[in-house]
């Protein structure tokens, strides 16, 4: 009798793509979570999303970090919304290098 080594496939590694955040500021108090989540998701795929909010009140302190699955995305997205007017204030966009998240 003749055995057969079969061989699997190899399945290719992913690559781990570097994640990127950026920090969103200047948002008018009267956007939602579910507003900014939405416009900054169109850009990409978005890993994680946090709006700052008062413990006191709970209002929005006016600012956000969104982490993108890429990191180019995330430098896109820097420099396209940056001194945006969003609603009726002028956004602040920066990307944060990893050394700062």
């Amino acid at each position: 009798m003749v055995y057969r080594s079969i061989r699997k496939p190899q399945q290719k590694k992913k690559e781990k793509l570097n994640r990127g955040v950026v920090y969103l500021g200047h948002l008018p108090s009267t956007l939602s979570e579910s507003h900014i989540y939405n416009y900054c998701a169109q850009f990409g795929d978005i890993s994680r999303f946090r709006l700052s909010r008062s413990k006191r009140t709970g209002n929005s302190k006016g600012y956000a970090f969104v982490e993108f699955e890429s990191e180019d995305v995330a430098k896109i997205v820097a420099e396209t919304m940056d001194n945006y007017l969003f609603g009726e204030r002028l956004l602040s966009c920066k990307f944060m290098p990893r050394k700062k998240v």
